[in-house]
């Protein structure tokens, strides 16, 4: 990954079975859980949010395309 450029954080919890997250099993481990949703977190607002700002989306289409009649309410079914 690593050499492809790819981001990688590798965490291997000594303590945590199979299942770690799944709250209904016996291998439930609520501290390694809990890390893994900071850890998650933490990278989606590093590498998706901020970058999301730069991406145009269907709710906030582009200049060009509001310019050309193209904003949401023209992409609604139904819309006048």
């Amino acid at each position: 990954m690593k050499k492809n450029g790819k981001l990688l954080d590798v965490v291997i919890d000594e303590g945590a079975e199979h299942a770690f997250f799944n709250d209904t099993r016996v291998t439930y481990d609520v501290d390694a859980a809990r890390d893994s949703v900071v850890r998650t977190l933490s990278f989606l607002r590093q590498n998706v949010v901020q970058r999301r700002e730069h991406v145009a989306t269907p709710l906030r289409p582009t200049r060009a395309a509001h310019r050309q009649g193209c904003g949401r309410a023209a992409r609604r079914p139904g819309a006048a």
